[in-house]
């Protein structure tokens, strides 16, 4: 279940007033895998931790139907560089591969991700990764890796 744009909020203000950080020391090393200068389309997003903290080296979309989500974060970060596009992703155009990697934070977005994507769909509810190459074959996002390292589908199943 997705949480209220008000209470994510509130969250958010009171990490950055108590000097936390944003995002895990674990989600910030499976970001590492994204290249610096490509293209990132984060998909139900809410508030956009996840592409405000890849801005820096990348061109970060964040799509998100909940308009209260984006007038929460002109607030949090007033100079961001990431693009705000107040849609559903289910009314993005699956005909055209957007960005070269996307982002997701619910597995009901997964089958849209993989159309959008030029490179890999980053799941970041459970941490992996699903190649382009695998994107016709049935993936197992249930149950992330269990060797401890970023977890990668190489297609070997």
């Amino acid at each position: 279940m997705r949480n209220r744009p008000e209470l994510d909020n509130a969250s958010t203000r009171a990490k950055i007033a108590n000097g936390e950080k944003l995002l895990t020391d674990e989600q910030i090393v499976f970001l590492g895998a994204i290249e610096n200068g490509t293209s990132v389309l984060e998909l139900g997003g809410g508030l956009g931790l996840v592409g405000e903290h890849l801005s820096e080296r990348a061109s970060v979309k964040l799509c998100d139907d909940e308009r209260l989500y984006f007038t929460y974060r002109r607030q949090i970060f007033p100079k961001s560089k990431v693009t705000e596009m107040n849609i559903s992703p289910y009314a993005l155009s699956t005909n055209n591969r957007l960005s070269d990697y996307v982002i997701i934070h619910n597995p009901e977005f997964l089958e849209i991700a993989k159309k959008l994507t030029k490179k890999s769909v980053i799941l970041m509810y459970n941490l992996s990764i699903v190649d382009l190459e695998v994107k016709n074959e049935a993936v197992d996002i249930d149950s992330p890796k269990d060797n401890g390292d970023v977890a990668k589908d190489d297609g070997d199943k």
